[in-house]
């Protein structure tokens, strides 16, 4: 999953408007790739957790829906960062569905999930682009209200829309044909090297000033939730186990 994500958003940031090819409205589909990360990172850390106290999970619950809540009060000061805010909505959706729930209601043979992922992608991608359009077009004269009327609307829909092709991509992900395709070398070192390149693409972004500017902010979750992110904060704990004589190889200490 996180590397499938990965991997659209290499090849979206080549076909973008500005790219050495370009694909028209393709930054509108690849504006899923940090939720289906946020999304598969809430997963691991729930898969880690196990079974957290109902006091974890409310206190989760609460920071979940107050994301939500201030996601949407940005019509009146629209800023693409601001709304970005439903990344932590969706990373703590992560969190909260358990594991076992998901593994036990896949879709075995992965060809609904996989359906269900293209069109719900393709329709968040028009959503996406209907506020976006809304949000910095000018509209003819006597009309600006329909613009605002859809501006409120697709802003409260978009992080809600959000939820259906992250979950579809988490379905296919524990499919036979998700976990066959994850077990391919080839698959393995395709998105290896568009994971690497996705974290290499973060790095310029930082900032390491103390600031609380949406778009810095976000820069550091963008950078959080890479796989490569995640893999050196593992190795981390791995290292540190084995310094602590933990009987451990350094084969598995780098083991992905």
């Amino acid at each position: 999953m996180a590397g499938g994500a990965c991997l659209i958003g290499l090849i979206g940031h080549y076909l973008r408007i500005d790219g050495p090819l370009h694909v028209r409205g393709i930054q509108f589909l690849t504006s899923l790739v940090i939720p289906a990360l946020c999304f598969w990172v809430g997963m691991l850390i729930r898969y880690k957790v196990g079974k957290p106290k109902w006091r974890v999970l409310a206190i989760a619950g609460v920071a979940m829906l107050a994301s939500l809540y201030f996601s949407r009060h940005t019509v009146n000061i629209l800023h693409w960062m601001e709304i970005r805010l439903f990344w932590y909505f969706i990373a703590l959706l992560g969190f909260l569905i358990p594991w076992n729930y998901l593994y036990e209601r896949r879709d075995k043979d992965g060809y609904i999930s996989a359906v269900f992922l293209v069109i719900t992608v393709f329709t968040y991608a028009a959503i996406e682009l209907c506020w976006q359009r809304m949000g910095t077009s000018i509209m003819l004269p006597k009309h600006e209200d329909i613009a605002t009327l859809l501006l409120v609307v697709t802003t409260n829909i978009l992080p809600i829309a959000a939820i259906p092709p992250v979950f579809f991509a988490a379905m296919f992900s524990l499919s036979n044909a998700g976990q066959w395709l994850g077990e391919k070398k080839w698959f393995r070192w395709i998105v290896g090297i568009a994971a690497i390149a996705s974290f290499i693409g973060i790095l310029p972004g930082l900032r390491f000033d103390l600031t609380l500017d949406p778009l810095y902010l976000t820069r550091w979750v963008q950078l959080f939730v890479q796989p490569v992110t995640i893999y050196l904060i593992i190795v981390i704990c791995r290292i540190i186990r084995k310094l602590g004589k933990k009987e451990m190889t350094w084969k598995e200490v780098f083991a992905i």
